[in-house]
């Protein structure tokens, strides 16, 4: 799978620390259906453990995901900070969405060479 990032979900995740490997695993849970929100239109929220706060008191993602072959990760939030996203903010990510899942290789070759989406790094 395909796993990628926003720029500005990066930012935010390299702010409070949170490794890629979390990452990885939060997209494996994802690809055998354990999503904590559907909003339609292939957007999701997913929780995501942070050290010693767990899931519950955690972070979460915002995620774009059509196909077990890719999954991106498009905008980050601790609990704390807020509870949810806008229904604003669902409708305009949900137009983002739609072209991130309709992207050709040159396309997505583009939008990675100029750091817009940053694969996320695991081994």
């Amino acid at each position: 799978m395909l796993i990628l990032k926003t720029k500005t979900f990066a930012k935010w995740a390299k702010k409070i620390g949170l490794a890629d490997l979390q990452l990885v695993l939060t997209a494996k849970e994802v690809k055998t259906g354990l999503i904590d929100a559907d909003f339609g239109k292939f957007l999701y929220k997913k929780r995501i453990a942070l050290p010693g706060k767990g899931k519950r008191g955690g972070a979460r993602a915002i995620i774009a995901y059509k196909t077990a072959e890719q999954l991106v990760f498009l905008l980050g939030f601790v609990k704390n900070e807020r509870v949810d996203i806008t229904e604003k903010e669902k409708t305009t990510l949900r137009k983002y969405v739609n072209i991130l899942v309709h992207l050709e290789e040159q396309e997505l070759t583009v939008l990675l060479e100029n750091g817009e989406l940053v694969k996320v790094a695991y081994e």
